[in-house]
């Protein structure tokens, strides 16, 4: 399973509108301050949380995915964007489904996967995923590690911006993901997602980045490298970018770090 798991548009409309003008992309980074915000939020949640017998507290309650997407959800709406049910939160063995939106509860040393995909007023999408965990073990760590180079290296590739290969940027993911012994493409356990896709007026359009496509100035997508273990959890990390005519442009000011704390 790649890039078809985000269901990645390609009719010749959406081709043609995947290069975004200046006024579509402050759009989009409007709407991922956004999702900034609400991320901030949940960090600052299990920051605070209190461990009761491996499970998670806030305020005095079991802290779980769905109570944690309410959260979410609420600070998006005081943000002036909808959260279109794409507040995807999973916790350990639930962080291997890309799309999970059931409820589960939060355990010491299990990942927390936030992707948070918000839609503003416009019309515009954002797309952000952070991931953390309160108590970590040796898995989570190297998990993390290999998902934080292989982001480093994907963005590496975007170096010299507008004429790169799409998918050059999976490809040089998926090299630094094999270099620290997790599987890559169709396996049940390592990644088995493409590395990005664009986002505009959909959640998940061109160009994928595992297509041939030569990216063109004016391009945003995602980079979101992740590794997956069903026994043991999930880690993706992801930031949106703009191709430019001479390297890229990261649209998220997020912090990467994998133990939570309140900003």
């Amino acid at each position: 399973m790649l890039e078809d798991d985000f269901e990645v548009c390609t009719t010749d409309t959406d081709f043609g509108r995947a290069q975004k003008t200046s006024n579509e992309r402050t759009q989009i980074e409007s709407v991922q301050t956004a999702a900034q915000h609400g991320m901030a939020h949940a960090e600052a949640i299990l920051a605070e949380t209190e461990v009761q017998q491996d499970t998670l507290h806030w305020k005095g309650e079991m802290l779980t995915t769905e109570r944690l997407r309410r959260e979410v959800n609420a600070v998006l709406a005081k943000q002036g964007v909808q959260d279109a049910g794409n507040t995807v939160i999973g916790a350990g063995r639930s962080c291997s489904d890309l799309h999970f939106t059931g409820n589960d509860e939060i355990r010491t040393g299990e990942t927390v996967l936030l992707d948070i995909s918000p839609r503003g007023k416009s019309g515009y999408y954002a797309d952000l995923t952070r991931t953390f965990v309160v108590g970590i073990d040796t898995w989570t760590r190297t998990a993390y590690d290999a998902v934080r180079d292989a982001q480093d290296a994907a963005l590496a590739a975007l170096d010299n911006g507008e004429g790169t290969e799409a998918k050059a940027v999976h490809q040089a993911a998926g090299a630094v993901l094999s270099d620290h012994g997790f599987a890559v493409g169709d396996v049940s356990v390592g990644m088995y997602h493409g590395t990005g896709h664009g986002v505009g007026l959909s959640l998940h359009e061109a160009p994928s980045l595992s297509s041939d496509e030569l990216l063109k100035a004016g391009h945003v997508i995602t980079v979101e490298p992740g590794v997956y273990d069903p026994e043991k959890g999930g880690v993706r990390i992801e930031d949106l970018i703009m191709v430019t005519q001479s390297s890229y442009e990261n649209l998220t000011d997020y912090p990467r770090c994998l133990v939570p704390s309140s900003r």
